[in-house]
């Protein structure tokens, strides 16, 4: 119900599906939600890549930086230090 909720908003700013990866108007996702994790067919809550992506963990650190991840038990600030790290080691290489 709320995945259909947020793609039919997406839908009326105009977003059209097209080619993957691609610019979008909008692009809502679900990343977080207070009870932790939530499974099924259409919908992964935490959001299956919030964990690799800066530019969700850092505003997620200004907001919740002591939320822990339900999988890994990390923190918000933790998880983005963790990606930090590894995107300096990648810099280096």
């Amino acid at each position: 119900m709320m995945l259909a909720r947020l793609k039919r908003i997406e839908r009326d700013f105009g977003r059209r599906r097209g080619q993957r990866w691609s610019a979008r108007v909008i692009d809502l996702d679900i990343v977080l939600w207070s009870g932790g994790a939530w499974r099924d067919a259409t919908l992964c809550i935490p959001h299956i890549a919030f964990r690799t992506r800066n530019f969700v963990l850092h505003p997620l650190v200004q907001i919740a930086p002591r939320w822990r991840d339900p999988q890994t038990g990390r923190t918000i600030r933790q998880l983005a230090m963790r990606l930090d790290m590894v995107d300096r080691t990648r810099i280096r290489s």
